[in-house]
């Protein structure tokens, strides 16, 4: 690559981090919003699972469009529509019924625009094949930084402001961004003269997506049980700031990864995962400990982009060119799906077990996606 496609891809990837930061921040602020509303963790887990599931639902639909049509004009208009969703929510949640909030935040997360499958796309088809583990490594570690930011900024926001002000504020930044992404990215439908191929199609995907839904759960898990352990301690707003260190640990294992990878995608992967898991089980040992906790979120992170970055290296070396915006929907689907099912879990468990129940969720879900990825191995 020259000197000039280095600084455009780095252009592309800071893009692809900014319009992605509202989604880091949407999920916390779900969960406070609806218990600023007087709602239970496990109505808040349902409400915040059901912006992301709808998440999971929409990726790949609107990746089949992009890939099809117009990036750029998908990213655009549903980017719109989501953001006007996610401001009714904010303005109208203590008056809605639940119900009515649980529907407004599904359609929203279909709505969500597919930046990751549009920037994850624009890699494969600009990068040098030798290149693409650091690279991806990096975008997963790009991605992480935006985790680092948004809880912090959902901090600083309800400090001073409210919950639903902050929501609004997210939904703003989502607009803003996604337009600013498409400005400078300018993706374009691939051209393809042959009969278009669905990932789906492709003999060792939905094992792929099977792997990234387990793996979803993680996301699930820790993020419920590190709010509720502040909240335990006293200090819930600081559940942004755990969050942060959380990432920071895995944006330090995506650059080390980008350095130096080691072995094939297909060998890191399970290996990854299981340590994943592994280093969650201390979690729920040291729940009622913040300083305690931030060190084990710190260290459990290191795990989460290498292995993400792994992921999408085998999801590029094995679906077509003119698919591959919505294979990386898929991922993202799966990976949404999960975080899902691991929010709606914890939630209910920890108002049954205690805080340290979601932190097993997590761990179970990485040890399943492990062991999945070893056995496609």
């Amino acid at each position: 690559m020259t000197s000039a496609e280095t600084r455009r891809l780095a252009a592309i990837i800071a893009a692809s981090l900014l319009a992605r930061l509202p989604h880091t921040m949407i999920g916390l602020v779900m969960v406070l919003l609806m218990r600023d509303t007087g709602r239970s963790y496990a109505l808040a887990g349902v409400v915040a699972g059901a912006e992301v599931l709808g998440g999971g639902l929409g990726q790949p639909l609107l990746g089949r469009v992009a890939d099809r049509f117009a990036p750029a004009w998908t990213l655009s208009i549903s980017g719109l529509a989501s953001g006007a969703l996610f401001v009714v929510i904010a303005v109208y949640a203590d008056t809605l019924n639940v119900m009515v909030v649980i529907g407004l935040a599904l359609v929203a997360g279909v709505l969500i625009p597919p930046v990751s499958g549009v920037v994850r796309s624009q890699i494969s088809r600009t990068v040098p094949r030798e290149r693409l583990a650091a690279v991806y490594a990096l975008e997963s570690a790009a991605l992480e930084a935006a985790y680092v930011l948004g809880p912090v900024g959902v901090v600083v926001c309800v400090v001073f402001i409210s919950s639903a002000a902050t929501l609004v504020i997210s939904a703003v930044l989502l607009v803003a961004a996604t337009l600013a992404f498409v400005a400078v990215a300018r993706p374009e439908a691939v051209t393809h003269d042959g009969p278009r191929v669905a990932p789906s199609q492709v003999p060792g995907f939905v094992g792929l997506v099977t792997v990234a839904l387990v793996a979803g759960a993680i996301f699930g898990g820790i993020e419920l049980g590190v709010t509720a352990a502040m909240e335990d301690a006293g200090n819930r707003d600081a559940s942004g700031i755990l969050l942060a260190i959380w990432a920071a640990g895995s944006i330090a294992g995506g650059v080390a990864m980008a350095r130096r990878p080691i072995g094939t995608a297909d060998q890191r992967l399970p290996v990854l995962l299981f340590g994943g898991g592994l280093l969650s089980i201390p979690l729920a040992l040291v729940a009622g400990s913040p300083t305690l906790l931030a060190i084990g979120v710190l260290v459990q992170g290191v795990t989460v982009a290498p292995s993400f970055g792994a992921l999408y290296e085998i999801i590029q070396r094995t679906v077509p060119d003119s698919a591959l915006t919505e294979a990386f929907g898929w991922s993202v689907a799966g990976t949404l799906a999960g975080f899902s099912v691991g929010a709606a879990v914890s939630g209910p468990l920890i108002e049954i077990a205690g805080t340290s129940s979601a932190f097993l969720v997590a761990a179970v879900a990485g040890l399943g996606a492990g062991g999945l990825a070893l056995r496609r191995a």
